[in-house]
């Protein structure tokens, strides 16, 4: 009876000529999968509880089932039946957008060498007087509250917790997809260590690449951060970009309404353009937390993708050791900073002591996700759009080579330049 409902509604709209469109994809998709933004404060949620949730229960429907509900952004995620989609595109009143549940994945380039420089270039002033940047041997300057009490939400393929190079304050947060519990990739150890380690003296091959970047006690640049895995992606590195919405608001609620610690999101992935993800990421900055992107490595305009186009975020191109754009490098209006992203050196998968190395815009970003939790930890929390401002202003203007018109030239630093 109620499936009929739903039917009965699908059908009525059928000579409608006015039906929601859907760009078509320009990667995988789930079978059936879709994602679809509601307009905000209307009767969408009578839509969505009144219709399809009943519809959904229907025992006769076996193609139809949601995955993720977020109240707040409006939205939800699932797979639907023929008839409740064209009930959904006919819906124009309620229904904002509809898009593909498409695959994602990451933005790294990865080799097996080592050599950390991104460190020293992010608390020195000069230009860097070497280009041996596989070399472990730079030197970097930082204070030493170094992202102490933030907690650092690395959306990856997860964190080897046990990697020496967290000294324990790496914690499991949460996994959307299915997957087991731990980082079958290396991608988010690898993040996580620059995040958390990129204000050590010296660099090291990436083991938990993202987790390392950003938090890591050797390769970090928040050595005292906490890390916490969020696990969005398979052990190939993809994975669809409706978990990845699912665990942008799972940690923003996370940072605002239960831990209510200083948070940074930090997110190296890349999807098609969807203004699900770009609302989701917006939702969380408006929320206090602070989010930074990569902006890609298709050498193209970093609003031919998300999370890089959410304007709210911090969207982060990649640098050379030289200071010339990494090759890679999306760039254009949308990306705020350039950090360190050729050839970055830290934690890794395989040994609590191991590290490879990684290029991409992924490892730029943990430098800066990093680095917000480092300014937070020594000058004390501030907004989302206030951190924009500090980090340009303590950035080095100008210096970065080979930047098109229209894109920021401000290369991130920690302050203590010398």
């Amino acid at each position: 009876m109620l499936a009929a409902r739903l039917v009965a509604l699908s059908l009525a709209f059928v000579g409608v000529p006015a039906l929601l469109s859907i760009a078509p994809p320009n990667s995988q998709t789930r079978p059936n999968g879709f994602v679809v933004l509601l307009k905000p404060e209307s009767v969408s949620r009578r839509v969505h509880h009144d219709i399809l949730a009943p519809f959904l229960s229907a025992a006769n429907d076996t193609t139809t089932s949601l995955l993720y509900e977020w109240p707040e952004i409006d939205a939800v995620a699932g797979t639907f039946s023929d008839a409740a989609l064209l009930a959904l595109r006919a819906a124009t009143g309620e229904v904002l957008a509809i898009e593909h549940d498409t695959l994602g994945g990451l933005d790294a380039i990865v080799t097996q060498e080592d050599a950390p420089w991104g460190l020293q270039r992010i608390s020195q002033a000069a230009r860097m007087n070497r280009s041996d940047d596989r070399a472990v041997n730079f030197r970097y300057t930082y204070d030493d509250a170094a992202g102490r009490g933030v907690d650092i939400y690395i959306i990856d393929t997860g964190i080897m917790l046990e990697h020496k190079d967290f000294g324990g304050r790496a914690r499991w947060g949460k996994t959307f997809g299915g997957y087991q519990d731990r980082d079958g990739f290396g991608h988010g150890t690898h993040v996580g260590e620059c995040l958390a380690h990129h204000v050590a003296s010296i660099l090291k091959r990436w083991c938990h690449l993202t987790a390392g970047t950003a938090a890591g006690t050797r390769y970090g640049v928040a050595k005292a951060a906490n890390p916490v895995a969020v696990r969005v992606m398979d052990d190939k590195g993809s994975g669809f970009v409706s978990d990845t919405i699912a665990a942008v608001n799972w940690a923003a609620h996370q940072a605002a309404r239960v831990t209510k610690k200083p948070s940074v999101i930090s997110i190296s992935l890349k999807f098609d353009p969807s203004d699900v993800l770009d609302a989701a990421v917006t939702a969380a900055v408006r929320a206090g937390v602070h989010v930074t992107v990569s902006a890609g490595n298709a050498n193209a305009d970093a609003s031919t993708q998300s999370p890089a186009r959410a304007r709210a975020a911090i969207c982060v191109g990649g640098t050379q050791i030289n200071d010339t754009m990494a090759s890679f490098s999306n760039t254009g209006s949308l990306v705020d900073v350039m950090a360190p992203a050729q050839h970055i050196v830290s934690d890794y998968i395989g040994g609590v002591d191991s590290t490879t190395v990684m290029s991409g815009t992924s490892m730029a970003t943990p430098h800066v996700a990093g680095l917000v939790a480092y300014l937070i930890s020594t000058e004390g929390n501030m907004s989302p759009e206030d951190m924009v401002k500090r980090i340009k202003e303590v950035a080095a203007d100008g210096v970065v080579r080979g930047l098109p018109a229209g894109t920021s030239n401000e290369l991130v630093n920690n302050g203590l330049r010398r």
